[in-house]
């Protein structure tokens, strides 16, 4: 028997390994490489530990086994469940956020926004354009500052636009998409990884139909939408949020192209 294909990774917190059955087809090897592919190397020990198997046809965390997928495919979406899920558990505390987050001026203006609203549209262009890619997933604000797990940006349709200079990209398949999906990986240099002052808080919409604009909001009007966006609703997660929104700019961002969003982001001080 062949020995797997083994990778040792660091998603934020969490010191990962992942035994790729050389059994499997050879896309799905390829896709989990392109999936963790921004994450750090990894040499300390292990934390959690996934084995994708060919026979049975199987994902195993810690050695105990996930529920059975149905395709070899099943097995990408059941690795980045389970491994978003695990990063999240080993989060230092603070407030948590599936958001994106982008550096500009060696701080951090988070993004905030329902699936779709735009986060890894706009973190693209913005790194495109120069910004630093901390996140397009998930964020914390703790007591050092602004970080976050920088994964690959991945897209649920098809990307605006052409790709830009310096990013690679690879399509991601799955039963749940209607049609292939890019998976796009930053500059290297691009990724900031050290915990980032918080400069603004920015609440993204997208509305093609209605006309691009940027204003400032109440903390009181943010809350509601950025707690939606809260993977830890706690009293602890609520008082860090009532303080951060109280502290830093916050807006209201409508936009309707990436060159709105970009532009927008980039005329906050």
């Amino acid at each position: 028997m062949s020995s797997p294909l083994t990778l040792a990774i660091r998603a934020s917190a969490l010191d990962v390994r992942i035994e790729i059955d050389r059994n499997l087809p050879g896309e799905i090897a390829d896709a989990v490489v392109a999936l963790t592919a921004t994450y750090e190397p990894s040499s300390a020990p292990v934390a959690r530990r996934y084995e994708l198997r060919a026979s049975p046809l199987s994902l195993l965390r810690d050695g105990v086994e996930c529920r059975p997928p149905a395709a070899p495919s099943d097995l990408l979406l059941q690795l980045e469940l389970e491994l978003l899920h695990d990063v999240s558990e080993a989060m230092p505390p603070g407030w948590f956020l599936h958001a994106a987050a982008v550096e500009r001026g060696e701080r951090a203006i988070v993004l905030v926004g329902p699936s779709g609203a735009g986060k890894s549209t706009t973190t693209c262009g913005l790194v495109a354009r120069g910004a630093g890619y901390v996140s397009d997933e998930l964020v914390l604000i703790g007591d050092e500052g602004v970080s976050g797990l920088a994964r690959p940006i991945a897209f649920d349709g098809p990307f605006v636009g052409a790709l830009p200079e310096g990013f690679a990209s690879f399509e991601r398949v799955a039963p749940w998409m209607e049609r292939p999906s890019p998976v796009i990986h930053p500059p290297p240099t691009s990724i900031v990884r050290r915990p980032l002052p918080l400069a603004a808080v920015v609440v993204l919409r997208h509305a093609p139909t209605e006309t691009p604009c940027i204003a400032p909001i109440t903390s009181a009007e943010a809350l509601p939408a950025c707690w939606a966006e809260t993977r830890r609703q706690d009293q602890d997660g609520l008082r860090r949020a009532i303080e951060v929104l109280s502290e830093v700019p916050t807006y209201s961002l409508v936009t309707r192209t990436l060159d709105d969003a970009c532009t927008a982001v980039e005329s906050i001080g």
